[in-house]
């Protein structure tokens, strides 16, 4: 009954980040109203928003957006028979439900704040033709990489094990250091462009010879990459400014929110309660610690606070 309960939850949950459809219907003029289902209209306003959504900020155009647009009308019409029925079950009044709704609402007014502050000073040409010129690689210079790829445990992945791999010259040689090495790991071939690439690694990148290898990882798995060849595709910057536009936007958005969070942190009244005054109590006695190695690591916490308040502030 739990589980039952819990899948419905979600579903409605997934209907309201897409964004509601149906409820009470209103007057609305006949070329709004792009189809009814039992009664509820699906508006070309909602079908309009999708496309600005699917398409980051830049629809689709010509008979393309057609056709995106009857997939987007079908799926919203889906979407308004699964929330009737929602509704039907009184999910809508489920405490659980509510709790998904109001976070949902939450997240939805501080992104739109961070995006209002950052359209009041979108890039300038001047930026964007800084941005083109410092990073070569991905304009000028801009290659399709192809790559032999290693996915493996991170736990795995040691300073020994990365200095075996740097000798590796193809990619059976990184096979046999795997499997010398007990390592299970899934082996896949890619081509990326060097926009798909991490930026800050691109310089790097642009200087493997092919048999080098790039190892990324994070928390969970590495990724070892092998270079098997190339091609050369540049951009110009014509071609290049829309990107870099939604680039700088975004990049402004993140620095914005991180900014204005600290700043309001700073003049807010914030009091924490039962557990968590304590943890805070203890998070500030490390801090006034005189010893700098001491007070490091309780600084880098305090920034997470920051950085996990932050967390879907991002396009």
């Amino acid at each position: 009954m739990n589980s039952k309960r819990n899948r419905s939850i979600a579903i409605l949950f997934v209907l309201a980040l897409v964004g509601g459809c149906g409820g009470e219907s209103t007057d609305k003029p006949a070329s709004q109203t792009a189809a009814k289902v039992n009664g509820d209209e699906v508006t070309v306003h909602q079908i309009n928003a999708e496309l600005l959504r699917v398409g980051g900020g830049n629809p689709p155009q010509g008979a393309n957006a057609e056709a995106v647009g009857k997939r987007i009308l079908e799926g919203l019409i889906d979407q308004t028979l699964l929330v009737q029925e929602a509704k039907e079950a009184k999910l809508d009044r489920d405490p659980q439900v509510l709790q998904l709704l109001e976070a949902n609402r939450r997240q939805i007014l501080a992104q739109a704040y961070i995006d209002r502050q950052a359209a009041a000073s979108p890039p300038t040409p001047d930026e964007i033709k800084e941005f083109f010129a410092k990073n070569p690689d991905l304009f000028e210079r801009r290659r399709v990489y192809a790559f032999r790829e290693f996915l493996f445990e991170r736990a795995n992945f040691t300073d020994a094990l990365r200095d075996q791999l740097n000798e590796a010259k193809s990619p059976a040689d990184v096979s046999k250091i795997l499997n010398a090495a007990g390592i299970r790991y899934r082996e896949t071939n890619s081509r990326r462009p060097a926009e798909a690439l991490p930026i800050e690694a691109l310089p790097r990148i642009a200087k493997m010879n092919k048999g080098d290898t790039l190892a990324f990882t994070d928390q969970n798995l590495a990724n070892v990459l092998m270079l098997i060849d190339y091609a050369e595709q540049p951009v110009a910057l014509e071609r290049a400014t829309p990107a870099i536009q939604q680039f700088l936007v975004n990049q402004k958005k993140r620095e914005l929110a991180q900014t204005k969070v600290k700043d309001l942190r700073a003049k807010g009244k914030i009091e924490y309660v039962g557990n968590y005054a304590k943890v805070e109590a203890d998070a500030k006695s490390a801090e006034v610690k005189p010893n700098t190695a001491a007070t490091a690591p309780a600084e880098a916490k305090k920034d997470d606070h920051v950085e996990k308040g932050l967390q879907g502030l991002r396009r």
